[in-house]
């Protein structure tokens, strides 16, 4: 019965996994061109399954989900869905629905768009990116039909595009790595009121070494220190394990 389990959960991981947004099956006309511009400091590159799955992951975070493993069921029911359907299974299972959310980095705006289908939410992108704010407008025209707004400012730049409102929720879903030490702590010392702050890459739970995501477009490495600076910050840790981290702020 044990060894029934545990392949139990192996197959439960695995369908999980491959709970992915299907860009290509609905031919939206991405490419890497959209994202190649080395001096910007932040952008989401989503080009993988292993990406699309934690947009998912990321999103279940967000809507009051409090460690990965409740998540698995749900995940591997979105398996080879669109995102139509991915918006209303995350829609029926959500605990808890932010009314303000900036994303940080947020590429395409698949999680926005997702986001803002399922809660009705104010959402904003933040990424200076100007294949983001364009391939964002197309994932609003053709996923949803509702526009998203999209500010092509960097993430120090957080508190001068707010107008005034005060997010409850904040996201970097495959994005603290373009974001400097400087502009994250304008970020986090500026947070006022309930937030939750969700924090993934898609290199999931293994450790985070120094060095892990050396790339040309990462402008800092990011290891264990930064998360525990992080969690230093925070007035509760809610999930933390490898490159998932929850943050709560009152």
């Amino acid at each position: 019965m044990a060894r029934n389990a545990v392949r139990m959960a192996r197959n439960a991981v695995r369908m999980a996994r491959n709970a992915y947004i299907c860009i290509d099956k609905y031919n939206l006309g991405y490419n890497a061109a959209h994202y190649v511009d080395p001096n910007l400091e932040t952008t989401n590159y989503v080009m993988d399954k292993g990406a699309h799955h934690v947009i998912l992951s990321a999103l279940l975070y967000s809507v009051g989900y409090d460690r990965y493993g409740e998540q698995l069921d749900i995940l591997a029911s979105m398996s080879g869905k669109n995102h139509v359907k991915q918006a209303a299974i995350i829609k029926q299972a959500g605990r808890r629905f932010p009314k303000c959310v900036i994303d940080i980095g947020g590429g395409r705006g698949e999680l926005a768009a997702i986001m803002q289908e399922v809660c009705g939410s104010d959402v904003t992108v933040l990424d200076p990116s100007a294949g983001s704010a364009e391939t964002t407008a197309r994932t609003a025209e053709t996923w949803f039909g509702r526009p998203i707004r999209h500010v092509r400012r960097p993430a120090g730049d957080i508190w001068r595009i707010s107008q005034g409102k005060r997010p409850d929720c904040i996201i970097l879903c495959e994005s603290i790595e373009h974001i400097s030490r400087q502009e994250l702590d304008v970020v986090i010392n500026g947070i006022c009121g309930p937030c939750r702050m969700v924090i993934v890459n898609h290199i999931d739970f293994w450790p985070i070494r120094k060095h892990a995501w050396p790339a040309w477009n990462h402008v800092r490495t990011v290891d264990e220190s930064v998360y525990d600076e992080l969690c230093s910050k925070a007035d509760h840790v809610v999930f933390r394990r490898g490159s998932h981290l929850i943050l709560e702020f009152i």
